[in-house]
């Protein structure tokens, strides 16, 4: 089943390249691990304060609330803003449509 978290983080901290920092710092630790799951970055276009980082699974199940990796790297970011972190599930009709 293929699934991924959203881990949405609203930064409240003044300094943004120390979030930045942290993100890329997070990001380049889950990489060296190669952990379960691939991370991604995304950058809002219009709120500079605004990140998101999808991280995509393909497993036989959907693990709630999420991942160990899904909820250590919510953790990580929670003292940084306003942080929501959500579950989806790929669509199996649109996915097999195309």
């Amino acid at each position: 089943m293929k699934w991924l978290e959203v881990i949405h983080l609203r930064s409240t901290e003044q300094d943004p390249t120390l979030v930045d920092n942290i993100l890329q710092q997070l990001i380049e630790e889950v990489h060296r691990k190669k952990g379960k799951g691939v991370v991604q970055l995304y950058k809002r276009a219009s709120v500079a304060s605004d990140v998101a980082l999808q991280i995509r699974h393909d497993s036989e199940q959907v693990s709630l609330p999420g991942s160990k990796l899904g909820l250590n790297l919510a953790n990580a970011l929670k003292p940084y803003g306003m942080l929501n972190h959500t579950i989806w599930v790929l669509d199996k009709e649109t996915a097999d449509s195309h």
